[in-house]
């Protein structure tokens, strides 16, 4: 079998039966097996599930996420393992079904699919990242962290950043929409609680360091989403290719954009892009709004020269010339040249950005 399919569901009917027609496809073009661990519906979330397959556990919830997927884990059969979440609609996965059709997928360890995070009602407006979802199964292949899991395993771990494939497919993430802003709030401290906890086990995971500072970003502390980005940051040398690095130090950056501190965004951009030895596919946001703060600033001169770097890095972007693994990190904002155009005209008239 070439391909197991996972999800963790629990009273997801509002989007489950969306989310499995979209990825459908994927199990009538290749050899494959969908496999669903519920950990306590109380609505009609079970049914639905055996609609699209008779392999549907139910387990009990053990407030670990990493427990409930090795469930799924354990049982696949697959060459390779893709995980869903019930709040993802895939909106194309005919890369999925050419990866695994073709044979490519023999080259690589893992793959990355585009994600857009849809935060309000207008499914036209969100941030991207290119997230790790397709999996080389072997023996030590297993999940860690109560919440947001990891998978680790020493073949995947050694050559993720090596033999990972870019695919083309896509879907929509709900994860980050909320009916309220009290909703929205105390699932950040839900998480908060949890991922502090871990921390106190692992305080150089940069990964999870990383999950911190955004959820204190939810939250409106920015102060200590700055003091987590600083650490993760400083577990590296600064020279260091390493994509959490880079992931740290543009959360930082961005987090004093936020807060109008426009000279530190200046000087930490100058001092990031003077000492990185790689640019990665984010470089086009991060001067962006390096060249926005220079602005604010009245450096005038010098937010011309970094307005036209950012459409150089634009371009190399676009030509796939930038490395993505970034990507997989930290969310882009598709900033794009007849956006930085019109920066740079309201700029030479002197009509600077609200």
């Amino acid at each position: 079998m070439l391909l197991t399919i996972s999800m963790i569901v629990k009273n997801e009917e509002k989007r489950l039966r969306d989310c499995l027609e979209a990825i459908k496809p994927i199990l009538d073009s290749i050899d494959a097996e969908l496999i669903i661990n519920d950990t306590g519906s109380t609505d009609s979330t079970v049914s639905i599930a055996k609609e699209f397959t008779s392999k549907v556990l139910e387990t009990k919830w053990e407030n670990d996420f990493a427990h409930a997927r090795n469930k799924t884990l354990e049982r696949a059969r697959g060459k390779w393992y893709m995980y869903v979440d019930a709040d993802e609609i895939y909106e194309d996965v005919s890369d999925i079904i050419k990866f695994f059709q073709s044979g490519e997928y023999k080259n690589f360890v893992c793959a990355t699919i585009i994600q857009k995070n849809v935060a309000t009602k207008n499914t036209n407006e969100y941030q991207i990242i290119n997230t790790r979802k397709l999996f080389k199964r072997s023996k030590d292949l297993r999940w860690t962290g109560k919440i947001h899991e990891n998978l680790t395993g020493a073949e995947y771990v050694s050559k993720q950043f090596t033999h990972t494939k870019s695919l083309k497919s896509s879907l929509l993430h709900y994860g980050y929409y909320f009916e309220s802003e009290e909703a929205k709030l105390a699932k950040s401290e839900r998480n908060l609680t949890s991922m502090l906890e871990m921390y106190k086990n692992s305080p150089h995971d940069a990964r999870l360091i990383i999950h911190l500072g955004q959820e204190y970003t939810g939250l409106g502390r920015n102060d200590d989403a700055i003091k987590y980005y600083k650490l993760g940051a400083d577990l590296y040398d600064k020279k260091t290719n390493d994509p959490y690095y880079h992931a740290c130090m543009h959360r930082l950056i961005y987090e004093y954009y936020f807060m109008k501190d426009y000279e530190t965004v200046a000087r930490l951009s100058k001092e990031y892009f003077d000492t990185t030895s790689i640019v990665y596919a984010n470089a086009p946001d991060i001067k962006c709004i390096e060249t926005m703060s220079l602005i604010y600033l009245k450096r005038n001169d010098e937010a011309i020269a970094a307005g036209n770097k950012t459409k150089e890095y634009i371009n190399l972007k676009e030509s796939g010339k930038l490395n993505p693994l970034i990507l997989s990190y930290v969310s882009t904002n598709l900033i794009s040249i007849a956006d930085m155009d019109a920066v740079m005209a309201g700029l030479a008239t002197g009509n600077h950005p609200k």
